[in-house]
């Protein structure tokens, strides 16, 4: 049997470079907000800080090799990051199962974490099936959702439109702490000939 995996869904890990004492410090000491089962915060903008461009960058690199592997095109479009803002986890607290509405790419990147931190996506054709079996093993293509391993300075880059969560935290009084942001083009896409044509800024 010849078994091919059409269309996947791409979903990159990187490692990043360590913060700094200070662009840590200043992440994990926001000013936060309730979120369904976790705490924001306030700060939507938190890469557009001066300091934070040397991790704008890094990230801005990674993602422009993802988009460059999987969603390659004749275009002279870019991403740019438009929002980023962190989320925080304590022992009890989750983050509920959610995408990310008007971005293109998301990404999280990892800033405080431990050894049982996990992020789970949800495969949308098995989860809203009529139909349930019992499998006797899980795989790529029957599985309702699959985790990837969340270290510290770990950069998880995926479609926004991907459901995903990570469960409730059970040890460690270390709060969790990720930076996740949104994308859209920027620059020209489509065609003039065919009537499709955009310049984004």
């Amino acid at each position: 049997m010849e078994l091919n995996s059409l269309f996947p869904i791409p979903v990159a890990k990187f490692e990043m470079p360590p913060l700094d004492k200070k662009q840590k410090s200043w992440l994990s000491e926001q000013p936060v907000q309730p979120n369904i089962s976790n705490r924001i915060s306030v700060n939507k903008n938190l890469l557009d800080e001066d300091f934070m461009s040397p991790v704008k960058e890094s990230i801005d690199m990674f993602l422009a090799h993802y988009y460059s592997q999987t969603f390659s095109n004749s275009n002279e479009i870019k991403l740019r990051i438009t929002q980023s803002w962190c989320n925080y986890a304590g022992i009890g607290e989750a983050h509920h199962k959610h995408h990310h509405p008007n971005s293109i790419i998301s990404g999280v990147y990892y800033v405080q974490t431990n050894d049982e931190d996990k992020i789970y996506f949800y495969n949308d054709r098995v989860e809203n099936s009529n139909f349930s079996f019992t499998k006797p093993e899980y795989n790529i293509y029957n599985s309702e959702s699959w985790w990837i391993p969340t270290t510290e300075n770990s950069l998880i880059l995926f479609p926004s439109d991907l459901k995903h969560s990570v469960k409730n935290r059970q040890t460690d009084h270390l709060d969790r702490i990720s930076m996740s942001f949104n994308t859209f083009y920027t620059g020209p896409i489509g065609s003039e000939d065919n009537a499709t044509f955009l310049n984004l800024p």
